[in-house]
């Protein structure tokens, strides 16, 4: 049965079509409404894949030709009605006094997570030693401490350059350093100005710690009042004590910052008049002199709306943007601006590479150039915006995906943001751009907008096209429908069997959606785990190539691949969706790192998979005795014999299971392949001989090794791809030789070998060691266990049968108390070969058969003369398995 669409394993594309943003909606509308339109499940099924392919990927597959999208056929045109506001958003100065004369809130205990720790994107000239010339530093990476505030919005920190190390990452100060702040200089400097108000202080940092803990280890960030009459005194002999005190203190430098006050201080561009008084508020409170004498900076913003509609900054803007806001050139803006750069970063909007802000750090050879930092930006993310572990805005992870809520198994995150976007109706969102000015010319700098520079740098959007009102055929929005293809296509993975669920290629989408999902609100991740993602799900090509690179090329050289982006918008690579394949996934290749992984699902697949079927009949780690450590080995890899007919012992099992997981998809191995078999009852033969042959690779690939024997390390001879070849011959075979290089034999009794079935394929009602050391991690086992589970009566039927095969082996494991092998010396067995002093592994003889042979011959494992091996290797489809010189030591059993 072939259900594989042509385009989804060989796609023969056409020519590209290239869309508006609004003519993509459309587009994706029209298929995504099909769906309801059907009455066939097949059908209905198949519009929605075609939809959802269409959304994620960007290719049309009824058309079959991948589109383009080109939001700069909205680049703003007349006639147009446009608002444009100016205001100070925010201020940074570094003073050597303190430049306050407003009530100050000083912090009782000292919290580094207040301390500057990240780039304001200005340089500070400091001096660290005395008689040394000063230098210009970034100060997030000098020593510091908040010691007070003034407003929610102001904080007052003091920076100890003499602390500064040589290294790049900033030092932070010891307990002791703050300490000495507090015992040498913020609380003899109280007492010596108020001492009234020394009561309402601790006498020592130490006696201050211990009195704001908390009873759980933590502290109470509490403040005390400090009167604005004496602040600047305050601040004069905090310094004079500590100086006097402590040598580190030496040039030790006052900062006052605001953040955030654009709404307080908006007014009308282009008035000059408007501009001073506004920047006067700004300054209330604090000592104008100090601030123009000392290094002071101000963000100045000129922010442009139109109501109902969405303004987007272009990318090939940016140069204009640069240079109509700082010193820098034509030709220097156009450089800088040509990939992103340490100096350069662009913020895509929703995925669509030619519509972006950017953030510009100058670094200018002047040190008082016209501005230091420039960025452009959207408000379209405010009724998202959301600080929290580093982001910006609401964001996802990996776990979430993973959970739902409902029965439509879509995501809780998924439905919240899109009951966030159908509230923010109408919604209208603003471009801003912002400059980090010298206080001295912030009244004057950026009066308005250049007006022949509006039409060059921005695109305009219809709201009901952009994101912001719910999904019919005559609104239509980017953003929701971004999420609406995320929530289904995580959906249609967690209505799957675990099994499906939890394959590699399907979690890798599942990252890359989470990935894609977190884009739509702030900054695509783009840390080494997200490049990780973008490397393994993103359409990648040479750095030579053309097209947008999500990751920056190299200024020489050339990189073999990287993710790019030819189709306007990030696109993921192929999807296969069902029913071409059991689960939307990915198709088989690329995969993602182990500590990708675990960074977005805090767990490995396989760790996954088996929470989610813990297998039946192995205690939960939750159950384990408290002081035993559970042994970490690797799971055995799949039998790679093709099965063409059932053992005969098996083909008379007919009996109906219940529905085994299906994916079809031809872009997997064969051993990866779960194929579809029709009427279970008809091809249980088939799943038996596939649970038999995987028994007896599992038992061979669980043999170990001997230490510190070079090239002879493994007891059995076989290497590790004839192991998942092994066939039943090769261990009815009475040349013991065959298989072991070493190896201790016992014949056993009728009683020994009907108890080491039993142990090998359990009962009903069987029960295991607290903690088997093998057996969890041995294919076999979990679908002997699954079995168990899924047809309880037919059990013992199936070991009847089982027992036939089992009785025809020549040998089996010894099985140890908790394991499947021994390897002890043990006088009661024989030992091959008769001069053999080292442990070996322990078999029992089936005693129906005569005595055991040791005869090595040639040509078997890594013994072979002629390099061809011994055991046939049958024909496979896909990627070979990659072959092991020898088991890696800490997979395998070690014998001493």
């Amino acid at each position: 049965m072939n259900l594989v669409h042509p385009f989804d394993v060989h796609p023969e594309e056409g020519e590209p079509l290239a869309l508006s943003l609004l003519e993509f909606n459309n587009l994706f509308i029209d298929l995504h409404t099909r769906r309801a339109q059907e009455n066939d499940e097949a059908i209905r099924a198949a519009a929605q894949s075609d939809a959802l392919r269409l959304g994620l990927t960007g290719v049309d597959t009824p058309a079959r030709r991948r589109v383009i999208i080109e939001p700069l056929r909205n680049r703003l045109r007349q006639p147009y009605q446009l608002d444009i506001s100016r205001d100070f958003d925010s201020l940074i100065s570094f003073t050597d006094e303190l430049p306050v004369s407003q009530d100050l809130y000083i912090y009782r205990i000292f919290h580094q997570t207040l301390a500057l720790s990240k780039s304001l994107h200005v340089k500070v000239r400091m001096r660290a030693q005395p008689g040394q010339p000063s230098q210009f530093v970034h100060p997030h990476k000098v020593p510091n401490v908040c010691i007070a505030q003034i407003g929610a919005r102001h904080c007052i920190r003091l920076f100890f350059p003499a602390l500064m190390q040589a290294a790049e990452a900033r030092a932070d100060l010891t307990d002791d350093q703050l300490s000495a702040i507090y015992d040498f200089g913020l609380y003899p400097a109280i007492c010596h100005i108020a001492p009234e108000l020394a009561t309402n202080w601790s006498p020592t940092y130490a006696a201050a710690k211990l009195r704001a803990r908390n009873l759980n280890g933590t502290y109470q960030v509490g403040t005390h009042p400090f009167p604005g009459d004496t602040a600047h005194l305050l601040g004069y002999t905090i310094k004079r004590f500590l100086q006097d005190a402590l040598p580190w203190a030496y040039g030790c430098m006052w900062m006052v910052q605001i953040q955030g006050v654009k709404e307080a201080h908006t007014h009308t561009p282009n008035e000059f008049m408007d501009s001073y008084d506004s920047f006067q508020a700004l300054l209330d409170g604090l000592m104008r002199e100090l601030i123009f004498e000392g290094q002071s900076w101000v963000d100045v913003g000129l922010q442009i709306s139109e109501d109902n509609h969405v303004l987007q900054w272009r990318t090939d803007a940016h140069p204009f943007l640069v240079n109509e806001f700082s010193h820098l050139s034509e030709n220097a803006a156009a450089v800088l601006c040509r990939s992103p750069s340490r100096s350069y970063q662009r913020d895509y909007a929703v995925g669509l590479t030619d519509l972006s802000g950017f953030r510009v750090t100058l670094n200018p050879p002047d040190p008082d150039p016209d501005s230091a930092y420039v960025q452009a930006y959207t408000t379209d993310k405010s009724l998202i915006a959301h600080l929290e572990a580093g982001r910006h805005g609401l964001f996802m992870r990996g776990s979430d995906a993973l959970h739902w809520d409902d029965d439509d198994r879509i995501p809780g995150y998924c439905k919240r943001m899109m009951s966030i976007y159908k509230a923010g109706t109408r919604h209208t969102t603003a471009a801003r751009v912002e400059a980090r000015v010298p206080a001295r010319t912030a009244v004057r700098a950026m009066l308005d907008f250049p007006e022949g520079l509006l039409e060059r740098t921005l695109c305009r959007y219809s709201a009901v096209d952009w994101c912001w009102t719910p999904l019919t055929r005559h609104t239509r929005q980017w953003r929701q429908i971004r999420m609406i293809c995320i929530a289904e296509t995580l959906a249609l993975q967690n209505k799957v069997h675990p099994s499906l669920r939890y394959k590699k290629e399907a979690l890798n989408l599942t990252a890359a959606l989470v990935w894609l999902a977190n884009g739509l609100n702030s900054r695509p991740d783009d840390d080494q785990y997200g490049r990780d993602v973008m490397m393994t799900s993103c359409i990648t090509a040479g750095n030579h190539d053309n097209g947008t690179f999500l990751i920056p090329p190299p200024a020489q050289g050339a990189v073999a691949q990287l993710p790019v982006v030819r189709q306007g918008a990030i696109f993921l690579r192929h999807i296969l969706f069902p029913p071409i394949s059991g689960v939307p996934r990915f198709s088989y290749g690329k995969e993602l790192n182990n500590a990708t992984w675990i960074h977005f699902f805090r767990k490995t697949p396989d760790e996954l998979r088996l929470n989610a079927l813990p297998p039946p009949y192995i205690p939960r780690q939750r159950l384990l005795e408290a002081g035993r450590v559970p042994t970490q080995k690797s799971m055995s890899r799949p039998h790679w014999a093709q099965i063409d007919a059932p053992l005969p012992e098996l083909a008379n099992l007919l009996f109906p299971l219940p529905p085994v997981p299906q994916d079809l998809a031809e872009d997997l191995p064969y051993n990866e392949q779960v194929e579809y078999l029709g009427d279970t009852a008809e091809n249980l033969p088939l799943l038996m001989t596939s649970l038999w042959q995987q028994f007896l690779s599992d038992v061979l690939q669980k043999c170990g090794n001997l230490r510190g024997a070079g090239a002879d390390a493994s007891h059995c001879r076989l290497s590790s791809r004839e192991r998942q070849n092994i066939t039943q011959e090769a261990i009815t075979n009475i040349n013991l030789a065959v298989i072991f290089r070493r190896v201790q034999y016992r014949i056993a009794t009728r009683r020994e070998w009907a108890a080491a079935f039993d142990r090998f394929f359990g009962p009903l009602d069987a029960t295991v060691p607290i903690q088997p050391q093998n057996f969890p991690k041995m294919l076999y086992w979990l679908r002997w266990a699954e079995l168990k589970s899924l047809v309880p009566d037919e059990i013992e039927r199936l070991r009847r049968q089982l027992r036939l095969l089992f009785d025809q082996l020549f040998w089996v494991p010894q099985i140890a108390s908790d394991r499947v092998w021994s390897y002890r010396r043990d006088d009661r067995f024989h030992v091959f070969p008769e001069d053999c002093d080292s442990s070996a592994p322990q078999v029992l003889v089936n005693s129906s058969f005569p005595r055991p042979q040791w005869n090595p011959p040639p040509g078997i494992g890594e013994d072979r003369p002629n390099g061809r091996d011994a055991v046939p290797q049958p024909r496979r489809r896909g990627p070979q398995p990659t072959p092991y010189a020898h088991l890696r030591q800490e997979e395998e059993e070690a014998s001493e």
